[in-house]
């Protein structure tokens, strides 16, 4: 039995079995993409509205490679990232050289860039707006690039707000679905101190 499918068995015994924080992680984001795979864009709208950037990348990864992702959602989860952080870096041979622990999060930028320009995202039923979040007391994330030293631009179709409604993320906490809560709870109490 795979460590996932131990994981989503609420009956299965752990007994003295642990994980270490990278086995955590990787875990975390595999409970998160088989919940997102069984449920539509909507809950990755949701998540994105709470998405905290501790949580794995691979579940931004995931998402970034989804033709159904919305442009709302998309466009979000972008800004989140703080795209003016990898835009220090003319290539990511040059972000390695530095700041390998970020290479993960450049290439999702990079990826998320080329897809939206491509016309990749299809749908736009959530609204989202860079220089002016309504779900966060209308932040400015462009603002995020004032003192940066770009290598590279954002492309502008990424400073363009798209329309739509907003989701409800009533019982989502930090990007996590409510179902969820009780399976990462048991995750938790697995790392090994």
């Amino acid at each position: 039995m795979t460590l996932l499918k131990k994981i989503l068995d609420k009956n299965y015994v752990w007994g003295d079995e642990r994980i270490g924080e990278d086995a955590y992680e990787e875990l975390l984001a595999d409970i998160i993409i088989d919940y997102l795979k069984r449920h539509g864009p909507e809950c990755r709208e949701m998540l994105a509205r709470g998405w905290r950037l501790d949580n794995p990348p691979k579940v931004i990864k995931w998402i970034a490679q989804q033709p159904d992702t919305d442009r709302g959602t998309i466009l979000r989860l972008y800004w989140m990232m703080d795209p003016g952080y990898g835009k220090q870096f003319a290539t990511i041979d040059e972000c390695a050289e530095g700041h390998r622990w970020y290479v993960e999060e450049y290439d999702i930028i990079k990826t998320i860039e080329r897809n939206y320009a491509e016309g990749f995202y299809r749908n736009e039923r959530y609204a989202f707006d860079p220089g002016n979040d309504g779900c966060k007391q209308g932040y400015d994330w462009t603002k995020t690039l004032e003192g940066y030293t770009m290598k590279d631009d954002i492309p502008q179709e990424m400073f363009i707000p798209t329309n739509g409604t907003v989701a409800d993320t009533k019982g989502w906490a930090d990007g996590v679905p409510p179902e969820l809560k009780e399976t990462i709870s048991r995750l938790e109490e697995l790392i090994d101190d």
